[in-house]
């Protein structure tokens, strides 16, 4: 072989081709007249299938795959080469075994750097989205979803541009999507030259580009020079409707003097637990104490983060500034899969994590946590001191 190549030097790469050579070389007949050498310079990469999964280190087989060479061809086939080996995901994503991906050997080792499982039209609640995680949708009624259900939410988030003009500064953020009916999805209305706009999100089918989320903003010239403007993102892959999926912009006829928009957005299912009801929003903390009477009564509006799926809150408390984050972390889950932390600014007490709330629901939402301890947090006769928190919409 040549000279190395950065970051695989020949025994990286001659691992590679000594395995696939094995295996093609003892199949006999007339497979191996077509194949690649997988030795040559620039051929460090493999594919290989999952066998067992694990936390981010994965058992695999290589495989080796064979097409017939004309424009008809719809699928390939693959052969799974005997002996297993462990390989590390770099990006960490949710992979399932059967899975197809990418390795390199790199430092004497295998490295995912890439998969073959972008979810099939529809959607499949065991595969992960092209570019995040997969929610446990509640919505029955966009037959475009079938065998799997859309969510009754979908976020994404947009950076904060000054601008100085509304029009554009009120469709950028975090912005959430609720259901309306059909295959449609409806973002919070703000007002454009007097107008009240939102983002609009609807499902036409689930192959490439017939998934649409736009914003149309009539009166505002574009940047061809029209009457009116539309920021269009369409889906990049198959999409998944349960699950995280890229989007990608259409520059065409977005605002003039407001062009800095993001030509790729991942568009996120909404929360996990309690998908039936539109909580992705603010929600209030409503904390009552016992032997800590400066504790009732106060509220935190816990603010949702489509980011990484959790509600977040601060505000006075006893004297201090107490700090609480709701989350979930069970697809599909309950109302009783909710969880809240709570920390003191001055660590009167140390951080503490409370689940299982009861009682709970989810329509009307409510979330009800017990016995958070408060000893040192409530005065000097707070010893045993304990408080709940109810959380409702």
């Amino acid at each position: 072989m040549g000279k190395d190549i950065v970051g695989f030097d020949r025994d990286a790469a001659n691992k590679i081709a000594q395995v696939v050579r094995e295996y093609l070389g003892a199949s006999g007949g007339d497979r191996t007249h077509r194949r690649a050498d997988v030795s040559g310079p620039g051929n460090h990469v493999a594919q290989a299938v999952i066998t067992q999964k694990g936390v981010n280190a994965h058992k695999f087989r290589f495989v080796a795959g064979q097409f017939v060479e004309n424009l008809s061809t719809s699928s390939a086939s693959y052969d799974q080469i005997p002996d297993e080996y462990f390989a590390f995901d770099i990006c960490r994503t949710t992979i399932d075994e059967g899975d197809y991906v990418w390795i390199v050997d790199h430092n004497n080792q295998w490295w995912i750097i890439d998969r073959c499982s972008h979810a099939p039209a529809g959607g499949d609640p065991k595969k992960v989205g092209c570019c995040g995680f997969c929610g446990n949708g509640g919505v029955t009624t966009c037959s475009h979803c079938s065998p799997v259900n859309a969510m009754n939410t979908y976020a994404f988030v947009l950076p904060i541009v000054e601008y100085g003009d509304p029009c554009c500064e009120g469709g950028l953020g975090n912005q959430q999507l609720s259901y309306q009916s059909g295959c449609i999805w409806k973002g919070l209305d703000f007002l454009c030259n007097g107008v009240p706009r939102s983002w609009v999100l609807e499902i036409t089918g689930t192959g490439v580009g017939e998934v649409e989320l736009v914003l149309d903003l009539p009166g505002v010239t574009n940047i061809l020079g029209g009457a009116d403007s539309q920021i269009k993102y369409t889906n990049a892959h198959p999409f998944c409707c349960n699950c995280a999926n890229e989007m990608r912009l259409n520059c065409g006829l977005v605002p003039r003097g407001c062009e800095e928009w993001p030509c790729t957005i991942c568009l996120l299912p909404g929360p996990k637990c309690c998908d039936s009801v539109n909580i992705a929003t603010t929600l209030t903390a409503t904390l009552y104490g016992n032997n800590c009477p400066c504790a009732t009564g106060v509220t935190v509006s816990l603010r949702y983060s489509s980011v990484n799926q959790v509600w977040t809150g601060s505000a006075a408390f006893c004297g201090r500034v107490i700090n609480m984050t709701l989350s979930c972390g069970v697809d599909g889950g309950g109302c009783a899969d909710f969880e809240m932390e709570v920390s003191f600014s001055d660590a009167c007490y140390s951080p503490q994590v409370n689940g299982n709330p009861h009682p709970c629901s989810c329509n009307p939402f409510s979330l009800t946590f017990q016995n958070f301890s408060a000893d040192g947090c409530c005065g000097v006769a707070s010893t045993g001191a304990v408080f709940g928190v109810v959380v409702t919409l």
